[in-house]
């Protein structure tokens, strides 16, 4: 009779302990991945804010808007888009010159939208050129910025999903080790 009382008990702590471990795990998980996220997006604006400025000199020497972004967007390992009043993109550091009058106008992407109102947005979402989760931060630029009105850089967010997974298997491995 003793055994079974102490089994149940014993029963019943493991789905205590395993229950807590899943909400702390979830809750870790969660705060980790908006840290990141958060982190990522304050190096994007100071990103975007210098890549404004020497978008802006590039593109009064008369410099081509594709050729601006390929290269900031080199210099800064990020994506770069330039994008006009109307939504048209005009400069793209991952699609080449020739598909620019390819890709579907930008003026209703939420970022841009955040941009216009605010001067600054960021949203995450899939990228439908690229096939992935990105974030993305866009910013008004100057009016002497010839035809320009945003500069959009985007991240993908594998590696924080990546980071997130590392930091959730660790969890679980101490987790079960301390269960042991």
């Amino acid at each position: 009779m003793r055994a079974r009382i102490h089994w149940k008990l014993m029963l019943t702590y493991v789905l205590v302990i395993v229950t807590v471990v899943i909400v702390i795990d979830l809750l870790a998980g969660y705060r980790t991945r908006r840290d990141q996220v958060d982190r990522l997006q304050e190096d994007m604006v100071g990103q975007a804010r210098l890549a404004g400025a020497l978008a802006q000199d590039r593109l009064i020497q008369g410099m081509p808007a594709d050729a601006v972004a390929d290269s900031i967007g080199r210099l800064i390992h990020t994506r770069v888009t330039l994008i006009t009043a109307g939504g048209e993109v005009i400069g793209d550091s991952e699609v080449e010159t020739s598909a620019l009058p390819g890709l579907e106008n930008h003026g209703n992407r939420p970022e841009v939208l955040q941009a216009l109102g605010a001067g600054f947005g960021s949203v995450i979402r899939h990228s439908a050129t690229l096939k992935t989760d990105m974030l993305y931060l866009a910013m008004t630029m100057p009016e002497s910025s010839r035809q320009i009105r945003i500069l959009r850089l985007a991240k993908p967010l594998a590696f924080i999903e990546n980071m997130f997974e590392q930091t959730r298997s660790s969890l679980l491995t101490a987790s079960a080790v301390g269960i042991l």
